[in-house]
């Protein structure tokens, strides 16, 4: 992250005020393990078909340990599963453990009002990254407004041009 963040912050046009972290698999287990371990690091956290059973469920292991640390913390976190995920692998059991550990953060009052999980229906471990990503970003970050007025170009001359 030293080497990182000053990089990103020169290469491109970046508020370092409003950074997000995002994974999938084991990517989104490194997501949860950030968020427990340097929760200040990020203000957004995503989360997609996290392996929560890796290394024998350490992650649930690690909330219970960093509770009183993000309790309090304005961060927003989304976290979405397949639902077919579940069936695939009985040893990843990724939708139990993504309910497991969303019953954990309630019951610790972790982040409650900043947190979004979906169980996303006919999705696999392969198809969630697409349809998680984009319920993702339409939950953490506000709807902004824009200047659409180029959607009715060519509209007065009956929607395009003539042969």
């Amino acid at each position: 992250m030293e080497e990182l963040r000053p990089w990103l912050a020169e290469t491109y046009d970046v508020d370092p005020a409003q950074t997000s972290l995002a994974g999938k698999s084991l990517g989104g287990l490194f997501v949860r393990y950030t968020l427990f371990s340097q929760p200040q690091s990020f203000q957004r956290f995503v989360a997609i078909g996290p392996a929560i059973w890796w290394a024998d469920r350490l992650v649930l292991g690690l909330l219970k340990n960093a509770a009183g640390r993000i309790k309090d913390l304005d961060v927003k976190v989304f976290l979405a599963v397949g639902a077919l995920e579940e069936a695939a692998d009985a040893q990843a059991k990724m939708v139990s453990n993504l309910e497991e550990l969303m019953r954990d953060m309630a019951a610790l009052g972790v982040c409650e009002q900043h947190v979004r999980s979906e169980i996303l229906a006919g999705e696999s471990h392969m198809s969630v990254f697409g349809p998680a990503l984009s319920r993702a970003l339409g939950s953490l970050f506000p709807a902004q407004s824009r200047d659409e007025s180029w959607a009715t170009l060519g509209a007065e001359d009956g929607g395009g041009s003539k042969p």
